[in-house]
């Protein structure tokens, strides 16, 4: 972890632009940011659309319900060295 010190020292060997642009930063005035758009909260009024994964979720559990058989575990043992 840096020292306040070490910052400083950093800091004080930027250039002048490079010093103005991370006061900039700093203040969150990032000129970069500016123009982006931003994606928009979608309203929570009614359902949402499944994917398809858990379209196929839904599909086996209305097939066979209350099955186990997304939770298959399995053990495999492995000797010697992995690469």
């Amino acid at each position: 972890m840096p020292t306040d010190n070490s910052v400083t020292e950093k800091r004080a060997r930027l250039s002048p632009e490079k010093l103005a642009l991370l006061e900039q930063r700093l203040r969150g005035a990032n000129s970069l940011d500016a123009g982006r758009s931003r994606i928009q909260s979608r309203p929570h009024d009614g359902a949402l659309p499944l994917s398809f994964a858990q379209q196929r979720l839904w599909f086996l559990n209305q097939m066979e319900p209350d099955s186990a058989a997304y939770n298959i575990s399995r053990v495999f043992s492995f000797d010697g060295q992995l690469d």
